[in-house]
């Protein structure tokens, strides 16, 4: 009998080794190609260069305007962001004779640059970016933060980073290709918003609504996101582009309670403020449900080829090991927000006097919602947490909520939209456009945690790519709305290469 039990226990385990072996070297083979597995993909180092230093001054001009936005518009100065819009329509006046220019106030301008073949060929293309920055006031700069001081081989300035350096890389791209005499053939749109860094709601959003008046939707909409991460994966040794393809939902809950208020020398057992503390304390200290959604199995599969043997075996059979894979992301801050909702308790708000017990109290709870969660039902498990009916859970604000934003979508023969692969070939097609840079593995799909303008464009785009080619390590990442924020001048050329090539060749992709 024992000798039985031995011997099935030993075809099991035989059986099982043999599975997470296979797995491993499948997944090995499918994700070890550096290039996007494309033979017939143009090699980006044989492609002609943008005027860099035409580039670079272009990018310098435009750091010096100071298009600070804050959330009160009433403290903008908009005739800085009058500057901005009047700087690009001259700039780029050779370019823009042979588009359409749309703005929307001084806070948004789109451009349409026709294509030869126009909506024939398929859905139009959208590329987004904004000029607003956000403040400087109290920081410790080491220069002039729009001075687009050049030293140490870094451009320096609010924006170099978040992103004046993508729209101009985009809109000098753009320009050279068309001054080589190249034209797309579907339209290629550009759209960008002076107010990002507050609420887009002169901006995105009204030229997001202008597009569906319009009765125009996109193939795609590529916006800021993910970047080259330098030696931030673990155990890729290197970098990776990390391309968002999908976004967390976003909303704020507003926790209120009432008592009857009095002098604090007499409280009764509950009081308003203590009501709502007690549902704040009970959020922070339950555990959201984890989960390993699609595009992080699919980021950890693509790792495969670059990780020890251990490991190899972990990421190819998540099916066995996600439990262990969650428990160990569940012990980082930025890893946790990968595989849960956040809750994250920001504002708060009872009496105005020290010794006056608050007839109403209030909590701002920020959520990041996990995709395949929805903001209904988040809301009805803080309601479930708190326990409490005199706790009211509502939602504030709710114009700027909304749920996940996923970019798999079914194929659409009539538009030419290739589905759900169109994530895998855009991931392939960013892989091979990058494939020159010393150092780099492979392309890795990108949970944003985070928000975008990008988020404004969803409804009206079949995807939505989430990418900025910079190479960063987390020291450089860091830079983004501190103070000394800096590009390289290589990052910079390199952004310049990247959006060449994806404005000339991104037809690959629906192919």
């Amino acid at each position: 009998m024992y000798m039985i039990i031995l011997l099935s226990a030993a075809c099991a385990l035989l059986v099982l080794s043999t599975i997470l072996m296979v797995n491993t070297l499948r997944f090995s083979r499918e994700s070890s190609q550096p290039r996007g597995g494309d033979s017939h993909m143009p090699d980006p180092r044989n492609e002609p260069e943008a005027d860099f230093s035409r580039a670079l001054d272009s990018f310098a001009l435009a750091l010096n305007i100071a298009s600070v936005s804050h959330s009160d518009y009433a403290q903008n100065d908009e005739s800085v962001f009058q500057e901005f819009q009047d700087f690009l329509t001259r700039r780029y006046a050779d370019f823009l004779e042979d588009c359409g220019v749309t703005r929307f106030g001084v806070y948004g301008i789109a451009i349409r640059w026709p294509g030869t073949e126009g909506l024939s060929r398929g859905l139009p293309l959208l590329y987004t970016a904004h000029y607003d920055v956000v403040p400087v006031d109290g920081q410790d700069w080491s220069v002039d933060p729009f001075s687009a001081e050049q030293k140490e081989g870094y451009i320096w300035g609010r924006g170099t980073l978040d992103t004046k350096n993508s729209l101009i890389a985009l809109m000098e791209a753009a320009a050279s290709l068309h001054a080589d005499g190249f034209t797309p053939r579907r339209d290629i749109w550009f759209a960008f918003g002076g107010d990002e860094e507050t609420e887009s709601s002169r901006g995105a959003i009204t030229i997001s609504r202008w597009f569906q008046e319009q009765g125009i939707r996109f193939a795609w909409t590529f916006d800021e996101g993910g970047i080259i991460a330098r030696n931030m994966i673990p155990g890729v040794q290197g970098s990776a582009a990390l391309v968002g393809v999908e976004e967390k939902g976003f909303v704020n809950f507003r926790l209120s309670a009432e008592s009857s208020g009095g002098h604090a020398s007499t409280p009764p057992p509950s009081t308003a403020l203590g009501l709502v503390s007690r549902a704040v304390a009970r959020l922070e200290a339950a555990r959201q449900p984890r989960k390993l959604i699609p595009s992080l199995r699919k980021f950890f599969r693509r790792t495969v080829p670059y990780q020890s043997l251990p490991l190899k075996i972990v990421m190819a059979n998540l099916w066995l090991f996600a439990p262990v894979v969650k428990q160990v992301l569940a012990g980082g801050d930025d890893s946790r927000a990968m595989i849960q909702s956040t809750l994250a308790p920001t504002m708060a708000g009872g009496s105005s006097k020290e010794n006056v017990l608050p007839a109403a109290a209030w909590a701002n709870i920020n959520v990041r919602i996990l995709p395949g969660e929805t903001i209904d039902q988040v809301r009805r498990r803080c309601i479930r947490i708190i326990r409490d009916p005199r706790v009211e859970v509502s939602i504030a604000n709710s114009a700027e909520a909304n749920d996940p934003i996923s970019s798999s979508p079914p194929a659409k023969e009539d538009t030419g939209s290739p589905g759900t692969a169109g994530v895998d070939r855009f991931l392939a097609f960013c892989a091979d456009a990058l494939s020159f840079r010393e150092g780099f593995t492979t392309a890795l799909p990108y949970l944003m945690t985070g928000a975008t303008d990008s988020k404004h464009y969803a409804h009206i785009s079949d995807h939505v790519f989430r990418f900025v080619p910079m190479e960063l390590d987390s020291r450089e990442l860091s830079r983004i709305h501190n103070p000394d924020e800096r590009i390289s001048l290589e990052n910079f050329r390199g952004m310049l290469a990247f959006y060449r090539y994806n404005l000339k060749y991104h037809e690959r992709v629906f192919q």
